[in-house]
């Protein structure tokens, strides 16, 4: 993941003007259900926002987002476990850096242990009868 990640922050701090961008490569957890393990798409992300700008989930879901973005860049985290280094985390701090030079909110996020695991669970369930 860190070349892809290295390369989605390299390319975001070549656009000054940047307002949103995001990096959501389709990834695969498993999940074992009944003695069987079944792959699961998931949601993996790196988010930018400049100050002021906001993203929604490709898939309708609003991303809540604290107060203080309306004047600081915000970079979201939905990775699950992993954790980029501390040299890739400098490198996507430095996304939007010139042009609004505060500090950038950093915040984890991972809906797809808080939610989505559940539901898909409870689908299984369902669709067996249980």
């Amino acid at each position: 993941m860190v070349p892809l990640v290295e390369g989605f922050a390299r390319a975001c701090i070549q656009v000054p003007t940047l307002q949103k961008a995001f990096l959501m490569p389709m990834m695969k957890d498993p999940l074992k259900y009944k003695n069987r393990t079944r792959f699961c798409t998931v949601d993996w992300g790196v988010y930018y926002s400049a100050p002021g700008h906001y993203h929604d989930d490709p898939s309708g879901l609003k991303l809540s987002y604290p107060a203080d973005s309306a004047w600081r860049r915000t970079l979201t985290y939905e990775v699950g476990k992993w954790r980029p280094s501390k040299e890739l985390c400098s490198l996507l701090r430095s996304i939007g850096q010139d042009r609004h030079n505060k500090e950038p909110i950093e915040r984890y996020i991972d809906r797809w242990a808080t939610n989505g695991r559940a539901e898909v669970l409870e689908m299984l369930a369902r669709s067996h009868g249980e």
